[in-house]
């Protein structure tokens, strides 16, 4: 069954053809597989292939450098800033040469990796408008873990690269002749809350879009993909994996499908359930407290309207029947009436995950804050 775009790659595309700017950060789920005719390939790859189609694509992280999609691409980006192979007889051709005797692979030529030397050479390439060509009609730009590049923080507190980084990203984004001849900038980050707040600002020109997680019917799609070669989950039907597995990403699920299938024994619901807690802890160290609720509402005396509305939210969600389920639910009521044992009876009763928010408050200005957009 072939999973259509979703609604987030379906805005990217039609604000890119629309050329309604030039610089856009993808923030959220940017670690998952994406929908593409038929498979699930990586973020990076998706973009490669949607919006790299007759596009000079290039790549860059701190830790891997600059990449580029094929080595026309290369040459041209080599040129346009000063690292074009030396001719052949030249003392710069002589000291490559040694360079690479002595184990430089690329010899002189080796291209930096540090933001601070990487961000100027983009920054010429791409305001020299020479990259594209008829053949190639625009630039892909694929800027990984932004956050690294440009963190959150007080302006002041910025040193001179990170300064340098994100007036460079704000000129790219407030550039008009980029977005003219349709060069397309993607910013990729996990967490929005640790990007620098000013390429988040309204003002800034920057498009921000949101990769969400994927929902029911999304991973009743993968799953169903998956379940020829990893029998669909075994213990749960694919349905029931589907509505048990909520918050889970794509990677996530393919992890759980292989340790069954390792191990040779059907997925549980409560293995799905134990793997959710642990990915909680990992993510959320020191913030979050993962409780195991010890009751259900039967345990409740009084309050039967509200335990009937729950039990029809519980219902709805051991049915599948996700649109049914309110997206969050508010207890109001002095200190005593039962608010936290209502909480837990239904996460006990639903088979969900009990957790308790702590230790979000910190001494760093704004770091709080940044705490409880990351918990939410």
């Amino acid at each position: 069954m072939r999973e259509g775009p979703s609604a987030w790659a379906a805005s990217l595309e039609g604000k890119v053809e629309a050329r309604a700017g030039s610089v856009f950060l993808l923030y959220g789920n940017v670690g998952d597989y994406v929908p593409l005719g038929g498979e699930f390939v990586p973020l990076r790859t998706f973009l490669t292939r949607r919006l790299g189609h007759r596009a000079r694509v290039i790549c860059y992280n701190r830790a891997g450098g600059l990449s580029f999609c094929d080595g026309t691409t290369e040459a041209r980006f080599r040129a346009l800033v000063g690292y074009a192979p030396p001719s052949p007889g030249s003392p710069e051709a002589l000291r490559d040469r040694a360079a690479q005797a002595l184990g430089e692979p690329e010899g002189t030529r080796r291209l930096p990796a540090a933001p601070a030397q990487v961000l100027p050479l983009l920054d010429r390439a791409l305001r020299s408008l020479c990259l594209s060509d008829e053949e190639q009609e625009r630039v892909l730009l694929i800027l990984e873990f932004a956050e690294t590049l440009v963190p959150a923080g007080e302006l002041a507190a910025l040193t001179d690269e990170d300064r340098g980084t994100l007036v460079t990203l704000l000129r790219w984004a407030e550039e008009p002749r980029l977005a003219a001849i349709g060069t397309v900038i993607v910013l990729l980050v996990n967490a929005l809350s640790d990007l620098h707040p000013r390429l988040r600002d309204p003002g800034s020109r920057v498009e921000v879009l949101e990769i969400p997680l994927p929902d029911h019917g999304e991973r009743l799609t993968f799953l169903r993909a998956r379940a020829a070669g990893d029998g669909g989950g075994g213990g749960l039907t694919v349905e029931e994996l589907a509505t048990a597995s909520a918050g889970l990403s794509r990677v996530q699920l393919e992890r759980l499908l292989r340790e069954a299938a390792g191990r040779a024994r059907p997925l549980t619901h409560e293995e799905v359930k134990a793997r959710k807690r642990e990915l909680l802890r990992q993510e959320f160290q020191g913030m979050l407290e993962v409780l195991e609720p010890q009751h259900g509402l039967e345990s409740i005396g009084g309050l039967e309207p509200v335990k009937a509305s729950f039990r029809e939210v519980i219902a709805a969600l051991r049915a599948g029947e996700v649109k049914l389920v309110p997206r969050g639910i508010t207890l109001v009521g002095p200190p005593g009436v039962g608010k936290t044992a209502l909480a837990e009876a239904l996460a006990y009763e639903s088979g969900f995950n009990f957790v308790k928010v702590v230790g979000v408050r910190e001494r760093w200005v704004g770091q709080s804050e940044r705490n409880y957009w990351k918990i939410l």
